[in-house]
């Protein structure tokens, strides 16, 4: 992207699975109690640590945007999960806001788009 002089890019934000499995665990509560050690395990030690590099490697290529979609089945999938990975590795973090997403998780497109302002990217 920075090649082409792009300052953005879209993309989803994966969902890491636990040591040694072949597949990735979408956690939506917290119970029972396993579920927040897992949730624990996947953001503090997986998806912090990933964003915080990628976010340093975009910024050192000139892309100061990246776009995330807010879908089911991958870490960031609506307002709180985005807010929450912002909260640790900044403003470089936005969304790419398609509407479609929360309808089907059964949210609210327009309080949504509210509630990201200007965290809506593309």
């Amino acid at each position: 992207a920075s090649l082409m002089g792009i300052d953005r890019v879209v993309m989803m934000s994966g969902l890491p699975g636990g040591p040694g499995d072949a597949n990735p665990n979408w956690i939506i509560t917290d119970w029972p109690p396993e579920c927040a050690d897992i949730q624990r395990y996947q953001w503090d030690e997986c998806i912090i640590p990933y964003w915080r590099d990628l976010v340093k490697f975009s910024n050192n290529l000139g892309i100061g945007k990246l776009c995330l979609e807010l879908h089911g089945h991958q870490a960031v999938y609506n307002v709180q999960t985005l807010f929450r990975l912002r909260e640790t590795v900044g403003e470089t973090v936005g969304a790419n806001y398609d509407p479609s997403h929360p309808m089907w998780m059964g949210a609210d497109p327009i309080a949504a788009v509210r509630k990201l302002g200007s965290a809506i990217y593309y």
